[in-house]
């Protein structure tokens, strides 16, 4: 996809811009994991005996320079896994690159690229899961984005993207294509609240399942509650515009306005932090077309000494047809999916460099094939850093 290279080619060139400082730190780390985890069904299998004990080992590298006026980040990720029995071994990972830098006091840009490649099953925040768990999803997108300071009270945002989208392992999921760009614009009327605007113009090719295009305008505000809580939030309409597919039993397409909102709360305090998030809107899916998605997620975790943590979470995720847009010919038009995910675990310090975890939780699809699981792991993580100063 030529729009892909040519972002990613600008995004190398943003990258460099960020080396003309001087002054400069270099910080490396590398993080290996190895652990087992027992699952009653670790694919989501919708047939019965379908548990399994796993192993992986994991290792995760980064490399960060920072300078007086930018950042570059560098970060990994490669996984393998192997199965007890009736599943085969699984390789995957990603590959994350993210640029900062301050042009003047008021303008600032950034930039990034990004690879991924995993189980859908393991993207718990996507409805993709419930559709078909044991396909393999990768991902290539790069972005662009930049915010301009108007003055002390108000701001400037813009920003473009484009993303690739592909399955393996499915008959069910489509591949597909995103370019998309937006603006948006902030200001700040007292020391608690900032309020502004917000609008996106994305389009998504399916290949003969059709296109769509979609441009929404949010109204934004930004409150802090207190010294440790702050809400966010953004009311609008989406113009959705789907065109007919050239599969057969593909859906007609047409043009719907539909209502669109998104809103958190987090609360940030010295051991503890947690964030509460939803989501409506229009997106891809991998099934065909745009589909409705609605989604809600809560984080926690709560570092009750020195040496030991805790964390919990759970998401939520459904997606429904928008109108008679469902092409796909084992899966009924208007129908919804869904899947859910909760996790919780706890991690110790054992040395300076070695900590253990252990760790479990519960997933849960629906509407295309129904399956949930539970499981439970333990983990040993080594990690090694070094920081490097040179002028």
């Amino acid at each position: 996809m030529r729009t892909i290279q040519a972002s990613l080619l600008l995004s190398a060139a943003l990258l460099s811009m960020s080396g003309t400082a001087t002054a400069q730190l270099y910080e490396a780390d590398l993080e290996i994991a190895a652990g087992v985890t027992a699952s009653n069904n670790p694919q989501l299998s919708a047939t019965g005996n379908a548990g399994a004990v796993l192993g992986e080992v994991r290792l995760e590298p980064s490399l960060v320079r920072r300078t007086p006026r930018s950042t570059v980040e560098l970060l990994g990720r490669i996984y393998h896994r192997e199965y007890s029995r009736l599943y085969n071994s699984e390789t995957g990972g990603s590959a994350d690159l993210r640029s900062t830098t301050q042009l003047s006091e008021r303008l600032s840009i950034n930039g990034g690229a990004q690879y991924s490649q995993q189980l859908a099953v393991d993207a718990f925040d996507q409805v993709t899961a419930a559709i078909d768990p044991r396909s393999l999803r990768i991902i290539k997108a790069a972005n662009l984005g930049g915010a301009l300071a108007l003055s002390e009270r108000s701001s400037m945002t813009a920003n473009a993207s484009v993303s690739q989208h592909r399955f393996r392992r499915s008959e069910v999921l489509q591949g597909y294509d995103t370019v998309g760009a937006g603006i948006g614009y902030m200001r700040t009327l007292s020391p608690t609240l900032s309020v502004g605007a917000n609008a996106q113009l994305s389009f998504q090719d399916y290949g003969p399942a059709g296109s769509s295009r979609v441009a929404s305008l949010y109204g934004t505000a930004n409150y802090r509650l207190d010294e440790h809580t702050t809400a966010t939030g953004g009311l609008g309409g989406e113009w959705i515009s789907i065109g007919r597919s050239s599969l057969p039993q593909g859906g007609e397409g047409g043009d719907y306005l539909l209502f669109g909102s998104n809103a958190s709360l987090c609360r940030a305090r010295l051991r503890m932090n947690l964030c509460v998030n939803g989501n409506v809107s229009a997106g891809a899916t991998g099934f065909g077309q745009l589909q409705r998605q609605t989604s809600v997620g809560v984080s926690y975790d709560y570092r009750a000494s020195e040496r030991t943590s805790y964390t919990a979470g759970a998401n939520y995720n459904r997606a429904s047809s928008i109108g008679d847009t469902q092409f796909n010919p084992v899966f009924g038009a208007n129908e919804s999916i869904s899947f859910f995910s909760m996790r919780a675990g706890v991690e110790r310090r054992l040395t300076r460099s070695l900590n253990l975890a252990g760790f479990g939780g519960y997933n849960q699809r629906s509407g295309f094939g129904t399956a949930d699981a539970f499981f439970v792991g333990t983990e040993l993580r080594w990690n090694w850093g070094r920081h490097n100063g040179r002028n």
